[in-house]
């Protein structure tokens, strides 16, 4: 990993945010947020990872990169895993490429990830953790995603983890999420409020995809 991943985080949170803002201004409708995912709400959606000995993980939304740091200074510290990053924003994946020069990144839509894995010769993979903005997405679109998430996932032991702020699965479009989340998966619980982070979230995990 390059010395950017290591450097001061506080540093590194505030790269990030004005790449966030950037990034939102110039697309609201693609970025969810205008700051990105604190260090603490990527520990809370990347934990699945240490259930596995040698996970395939796949990241759709990376971002500037919070859960792809916890994930790659855990499979640097095993040497074992896979990691795989789909991220659709330019700049985000400029900044991604030089801060970890290790990942296999993808520069496509999270809708291609069946291509994408068929092109690793991977038939599943274990972990697919998600950033996405689905509340931004319209609603085709959030059906491909989650329809290319459960084709990919392992069916068995197969973890998918996204999240929302607090509060927003009370919304018209965060219940359609919920509800399409209950009509793919047989388990789908709901974390504890990450209360730092900005706005508060909570990471939804999902098992068992129904296919």
């Amino acid at each position: 990993m390059n010395a950017n991943s290591s450097s001061n985080p506080s540093n590194n949170y505030l790269r990030d945010s004005a790449a966030f803002l950037r990034s939102w201004l110039k697309a609201p409708g693609r970025v969810g947020s205008v700051w990105p995912s604190s260090r603490f709400l990527a520990r809370a959606a990347t934990k699945s990872i240490f259930d596995y000995d040698s996970p395939t993980v796949v990241e759709l939304g990376p971002g500037t990169g919070p859960m792809t740091d916890v994930i790659q200074k855990h499979m640097e510290s095993t040497g074992k895993g896979k990691h795989i990053a789909v991220e659709l924003n330019d700049d985000f994946v400029q900044r991604l490429g030089e801060r970890f020069p290790k990942l296999d990144l993808v520069n496509e839509s999270a809708v291609e990830l069946p291509r994408i894995l068929k092109e690793r010769d991977l038939a599943h993979a274990d972990v697919i953790i998600s950033g996405l903005p689905f509340g931004a997405f319209p609603e085709q679109l959030q059906t491909d995603i989650m329809d290319a998430v459960v084709a990919c996932l392992e069916p068995e032991r197969g973890t998918f983890s996204s999240f929302n702020f607090v509060g927003s699965l009370w919304a018209p479009i965060g219940r359609r999420y919920h509800r399409m989340l209950k009509e793919r998966f047989q388990d789908v619980s709901l974390g504890a409020p990450v209360i730092l982070n900005v706005p508060p979230a909570q990471v939804i995990t999902t098992h068992r995809p129904q296919l």
